[in-house]
């Protein structure tokens, strides 16, 4: 593993995910005096989907760095920064609603949504870094030609024929 090849984006989003992957479960949401023990998955669409997005952009930040994807067609950086944005603000979100019932914000919360932070902000610093602006962001016909291939085509090429088989030479006698 070649570890050269990350940019401080990559090694901040793979902070901020490493911090989601573990704290974001191992740490209580929600307080109510040492009685809680939940974490993201108790809040769903909130904490539970910014842990999946967070983790996942991660894990494609990993791969991407290491050359097991191939940039190729998908505009990865934008689909990074999307994603981990969508994070952070779910993450704001369910700070703004608390714990469950009467429960305050416990650290897993608050350590959750700095962990979302950091890998939106990896995220946008490999963004900006492979030349995309914040306009890009915000259009959409540019973001759906991102998705097209080299052609102009958003179906892909169709795979290779089959190498064809010759039969083997007949024993000898």
């Amino acid at each position: 593993m070649d570890l050269s090849k990350f940019r401080p984006g990559d090694w901040l989003l793979l902070a901020g995910a490493a911090v989601m992957l573990i704290f974001g479960l191992a740490l209580d949401w929600s307080t109510d005096g040492g009685l809680s023990g939940d974490n993201a998955f108790n809040y769903f669409f909130t904490g539970g989907l910014s842990w999946l997005l967070v983790v996942g952009a991660g894990i494609v930040a990993v791969l991407l760095a290491l050359d097991a994807i191939k940039p190729g067609a998908t505009p990865w950086p934008a689909l990074l920064v999307l994603g981990t944005g969508l994070a952070t603000i779910l993450m704001f979100i369910r700070l703004l609603l608390g714990g469950r019932d009467d429960f305050g914000r416990g650290p897993g919360m608050w350590v959750a949504f700095l962990a979302a932070v950091a890998a939106f902000a990896g995220a946008f610093l490999n963004f900006t870094q492979s030349g995309g602006t914040l306009s890009d962001l915000t259009d959409i016909d540019r973001m759906r030609d991102a998705f097209k291939g080299p052609d102009g085509n958003s179906t892909p090429p169709p795979p290779p024929p089959p190498p064809r088989s010759t039969a083997p030479p007949p024993p000898p006698a």
